[in-house]
């Protein structure tokens, strides 16, 4: 049996909200850009294609429609340039591969009837972490990046860099209809093409980093464990820290902070006692049933109390106010604990 041509690909999209604010009947992204990558002899060779995003379509719809023919069309044809030769593009030839098939795998299944699949780590980690490994490690999109500081189009706090591929698209797209978005953006010639280039750029070594990662598995799953340990310890933390202050907001809710932990060992056993009385907790009525839940709640609120109590040797004639200075003071050291994560993350 004949073997299946491989390719990696990635498509960029102008995402759903930022297509929004240049047409308010929008309802899904436009698919502008895509890199795929075909797999031969251990080697990979690349083709970029552009969509056209020029448009004469007033109706979404029509408009959507019309760029997904284009894409299909780019698609085929650069599958035909890679192999050199004209074949079937259907499941039986074709294998596609991407990271994080979220995107792609709709895209093809919807154009090509192909699913994509996603190489090995990339549903859990960001493809950042493997482009360090690589010599593709660089500053991408610096022209958008200035643009959207002038006009502030996204909210580029912690923004991935995936948002500023999706703003270039847009950026193409207001260009080439010689449309002006809400805040009036106009850009020249030349900052379009630097745009261009830039975008394509990162699309393209989005590709090459995902197949560094597929060529170089054992690598690869190094890397992957080593933030997976981190991610669930990281993980661990995050729990205590809603876990505790969880029980610091109850604690204030029920009004207990004035009150000693001997009495909410009292409290403790008042509640058993009523949910171990059929009268006080039937289940058969719903009023019962509520109440019952209520005592649940509470039993696992002073529960909580009495062994951090221990915990941290809290004398049981001490308000519970005491006990809750102690765990603002454990939750400044998690958050302390999550940050050094992120670093970690950071240096792999």
């Amino acid at each position: 049996m004949k073997n299946k041509y491989e390719f990696i690909w990635d498509v960029e999209q102008i995402s759903f909200p930022l297509v929004k604010k240049v047409d308010a009947k929008a309802y899904e992204g436009i698919n502008f850009l895509f890199t795929i990558g075909y797999l031969k002899d251990n080697v990979i060779q690349l083709s970029t294609k552009l969509i056209d995003l020029k448009n004469q379509y007033n109706k979404f719809s029509s408009k959507l429609r019309y760029f997904n023919k284009l894409m299909k069309e780019k698609i085929i044809e650069a599958i035909f340039e890679l192999v050199g030769e004209t074949i079937f593009v259907n499941e039986k030839n074709i294998k596609l591969y991407s990271w994080n098939n979220g995107l792609e795998n709709q895209i093809s299944e919807k154009l090509l009837k192909i699913k994509t699949e996603s190489l090995p780590f990339s549903s859990k980690l960001s493809l950042d972490h493997f482009v360090k490994h690589t010599n593709l490690n660089c500053e991408y999109m610096s022209k958008a990046k200035s643009i959207n500081k002038q006009n502030k189009i996204i909210n580029c706090k912690n923004a991935r860099t995936g948002l500023f591929a999706s703003l270039s698209g847009l950026l193409l797209y207001l260009h080439e209809n010689n449309l002006t978005n809400t805040k009036k953006l106009v850009i020249s010639n030349e900052e379009y093409e630097k745009v261009k280039k830039e975008v394509i750029e990162y699309n393209r070594h989005d590709v090459l980093a995902a197949y560094h990662s597929w060529k170089h598995k054992e690598n690869s799953k190094k890397i992957y464990d080593l933030i997976t340990n981190i991610k669930n310890k990281k993980d661990k933390v995050n729990a205590n820290i809603i876990f505790i202050n969880n029980i610091i907001q109850k604690s204030i809710d029920l009004d207990l902070l004035d009150n000693s932990i001997d009495f909410i060992k009292i409290k403790t056993k008042e509640v058993i006692s009523k949910l171990q009385d059929p009268k006080e907790c039937e289940y058969q009525n719903s009023d019962k049933k509520l109440d019952c839940k209520h005592y649940e709640q509470q039993l696992i609120l002073y529960n909580k109390l009495i062994n951090y109590a221990n915990k941290y040797k809290i004398k049981s004639n001490l308000s519970v106010s005491s006990l809750i200075t102690k765990l603002k003071e454990e939750l400044v050291d998690l958050k302390e604990k999550i940050l050094d994560f992120n670093k970690q993350i950071e240096e792999i």
